[in-house]
């Protein structure tokens, strides 16, 4: 009887070893299946980054070339309307003189 018992013993040994390696992942292969999980997202994560800082900086000079245009339309507005009142002022004279022409340059050039 010691013989069957063996066979059986190593029969057992080896269904239980079958089944045990081919129903569950090795501690190996999951390790290796998140390494490669984590680099792709190490990847887009860079990735992110990269863009973020691109639209950081695209925003921040749409925003100082806006700033810029306000203030070039502010300084055209007022340049506009000095020159308005210079020109109906000297217009309701008949003559203007060399001063206030000198006058309405040194005005005008302030404002630019």
């Amino acid at each position: 009887m010691r013989p069957n018992f063996a066979k059986a013993a190593t029969v057992a040994m080896v269904l239980v070893g079958s089944v045990g390696i081919s129903g569950c992942a090795t501690k190996g292969y999951v390790n290796q299946q998140i390494a490669t999980v984590n680099s792709r997202i190490d990847t887009i994560d860079g990735r992110v980054r990269t863009v973020e800082g691109t639209s950081g900086q695209a925003l921040t000079q749409a925003q100082a070339a806006a700033g810029q245009a306000q203030q070039n339309a502010q300084r055209s507005t007022r340049s506009t309307a000095a020159s308005m009142v210079l020109t109906s002022r000297c217009s309701s004279r008949r003559s203007v003189s060399s001063v206030g022409r000198a006058v309405k340059l040194s005005v005008a050039n302030r404002l630019h």
